[in-house]
């Protein structure tokens, strides 16, 4: 599969799927978001040491992380979050995104 846009990971904690989603999509930029100061930091040292450069680290709450580029976003939560989410997907993903 090909992403068109940039790869979101929301809800990154210590950025283990982030740095799994920038192996799998070398052609697309990725961003992880976290919003929680300790995972985030985590996420940012792995990302910078270990991670591609087409890898960003954010800290911001998922609900509110812009994601209007979005080719594929990815979330590993709760299904409550995951539910409450949806929603706000539905409505800022571009056409075709996954």
């Amino acid at each position: 599969m090909t992403v068109r846009g940039t790869t979101h990971e929301l809800g990154a904690d210590w950025g283990g799927l982030a740095l799994r989603l920038a192996q799998r999509y070398p052609e697309a930029p990725v961003a992880a978001w976290e919003l929680s100061p300790l995972p985030w930091a985590v996420c940012a040292l792995r990302a910078r040491l270990a991670g591609p450069r087409h890898l960003s680290v954010g800290r911001a709450d998922i609900m509110r992380a812009d994601l209007g580029d979005a080719g594929l976003a990815a979330c590993y939560r709760a299904p409550g979050i995951r539910a409450r989410l949806r929603p706000r997907l539905e409505a800022m993903l571009q056409a075709g995104a996954v």
